[in-house]
């Protein structure tokens, strides 16, 4: 599969690259040989761009077979539509009506005339790769099956019969009174759809600022980033529908930007400038997607382990922007959560979208058995992994490794921002044994709070090592594999040494000489809202400062 993927991310970053200067994304609106055979009908890069984001998409169309490519296209121009905006803008933008909505070799004669079935319709079923025989008995009872399919399946497929093309609105009409006898009349056809005009003129007081569209991930980066900019006076909106300002800021990854890109379509980006504030979990952005960044004109890294890693395959510039942390102060409330009113708790949070694999709570669980061998009393770990970031069988070998030590408590529950940093100020001690962060929003939290933290030694924390009480656990480099991680084949991530974990358990419980927490100045809104308002300076948007 990673060559196929490399194949088609190549052949987008190249479109991209033969794109206009201003936009080269709207490349992507043109076909994409990629993959092709004489006489082939080729993909749109867009529906390229598709195929990529989605492993269900991967699974359901094997891209290497012509038929499957086919039944691809099918879906990109029928069903698409109906979850990703893009599909139906495709067809204003490129040479997509004149590819797939044009007549196929798939008729069906009537008294008035003949109506054949749309190119479209007839590669949902992979049949756009056939040369049918028109007189053939078959052929023409597949034709009639298709046409059926085609007028049943209309407002399914293309969003109404006013979608359809127009040719085959008219020859439909013209058809005569048997067709209406068997597939009824068919509606009025309506001009093709079109792009809302690009407003001039924004507002330069503020951003349009966007967050992630599929679940909760990642919410934090836009709240904060919110605060940093209304700290120097910069607004912000989020109405997708009816962006007001006339720069974009997307606090998401760029596989997110990529999927609001798709879902929302190109008129959220049309006479925009946009910006990445994206996170990456991993020491090199993947040559596969590096096309992502022609959505944008700038990314802002949140640590240098992210600049790094997207800074040697990017197209444009990429600024190290560290974000704010807001964790106001919050009273301890063990009783809530169900823990013991004294003693000494270690908790394991993982960062909101951190996979199971990253955040690593299994190390802590092993280094906190190391440290204090039971029957040892005084000490509790907490081991919270949002449920959303963890599969079945990743649950089941957590709760394996929790089951023979009482004093390891699960929790599994959604909570709110405030409630899990109600959570955290009811511990003693952060763990963060991760084999790879982006930032560490949690770590920056917890300091915030005055708390101790046991943390790996490596990637995103380490800009802030000096900050607060850390305990740094020194770690190997090791590979992984594709099963780890989506697009990680060949990447380095650390595994942190248990022995040295424990080591720094122990010291962090002993060590009781802790003052009043202090707002390190590197996570407050204002210093993150002056590094972002010295850039947007750069783009014409001037706050209220």
């Amino acid at each position: 599969m990673k060559s196929l993927q490399s194949l088609i991310g190549a052949a987008l970053r190249r479109s991209a690259l033969a794109g206009p200067p201003r936009s080269p994304w709207l490349a992507w609106f043109e076909p994409l040989p990629v993959l092709n055979e004489e006489g082939e009908t080729p993909m749109l890069g867009v529906m390229a761009a598709l195929w990529m984001l989605s492993p269900e998409l991967q699974k359901e169309f094997a891209l290497e077979s012509r038929k499957e490519r086919a039944r691809f296209i099918g879906w990109c121009c029928t069903l698409a539509g109906k979850e990703f905006q893009l599909m139906r803008e495709a067809a204003v933008f490129g040479p997509a009506r004149d590819l797939y909505f044009r007549p196929s070799r798939y008729s069906v004669e009537f008294s008035g005339g003949p109506v054949a079935v749309p190119y479209a319709v007839v590669a949902v079923f992979g049949l756009g790769v056939e040369q049918p025989s028109p007189d053939d008995p078959d052929t023409k009872k597949v034709a009639r099956a298709l046409l059926k399919w085609t007028f049943d399946k209309a407002g399914e497929l293309f969003g109404g019969a006013d979608a359809l093309p127009g040719w085959f609105i008219e020859a439909a009409r013209k058809a005569g009174p048997d067709f209406v006898t068997e597939f009824g009349r068919p509606e009025n056809v309506s001009q093709a759809p079109r792009l809302p005009a690009p407003r001039g003129g924004f507002d330069r007081g503020g951003v349009n600022a966007y967050g992630p569209i599929t679940g909760a991930a990642g919410d934090d980066d836009l709240r904060c980033g919110a605060a940093a900019l209304a700290a120097v006076g910069i607004a912000t909106a989020s109405d997708l529908d009816a962006p007001v300002f006339g720069v974009n800021i997307f606090f998401m990854t760029p596989l997110e930007t990529l999927r609001l890109f798709c879902t929302r379509g190109a008129s959220l980006f049309l006479n925009r400038r946009s910006i990445g504030a994206w996170r990456w979990d991993l020491p090199e952005w993947p040559r596969e997607l590096a096309f992502c960044a022609f959505l944008v004109d700038e990314i802002w890294a949140p640590s240098a382990f992210v600049r790094r890693a997207f800074e040697m395959s990017s197209p444009v510039p990429v600024v190290e922007a560290p974000p704010a942390v807001l964790a106001p102060p919050l009273a301890a409330d063990r009783a809530k959560f169900g823990l013991p009113a004294k003693g000494f708790i270690f908790l394991v949070s993982a960062d909101e979208g951190d996979s199971f694999n990253r955040s690593n709570p299994l190390a802590a669980i092993r280094a906190f058995k190391a440290a204090f061998p039971a029957p040892e009393v005084g000490v509790g770990l907490v081991v919270r992994t949002p449920s959303e970031t963890i599969g079945a069988d990743d649950r089941d070998e957590l709760v394996q490794a929790a089951s023979d030590d009482a004093r390891i408590v699960l929790v599994d529950e959604a909570l709110t921002q405030d409630e899990r940093l109600a959570l955290m100020a009811s511990c003693d001690c952060l763990v963060s044994l991760h084999r790879a962060t982006a930032f560490g929003r949690t770590i920056a939290e917890a300091l915030i709070l005055g708390l101790p933290v046991v943390a790996t030694h490596w990637s995103g924390n380490v800009d802030y090592a000096e900050v607060g009480e850390q305990y740094l656990v020194e770690a190997k480099k090791v590979a992984l594999g594709p099963d780890h991680e989506p697009f990680a084949d060949g990447q380095l991530w650390a595994e942190p040494d248990i022995g040295a974990a424990a080591e720094a358990l122990r010291a962090a419980r002993t060590d009781q000489s802790r003052g009043e927490p202090a707002i390190p100045a590197r996570f407050s809104a204002e210093a993150a809202g002056a590094r972002y308002a010295r850039r947007l300076e750069l783009y014409g948007v001037t706050g209220a400062r």
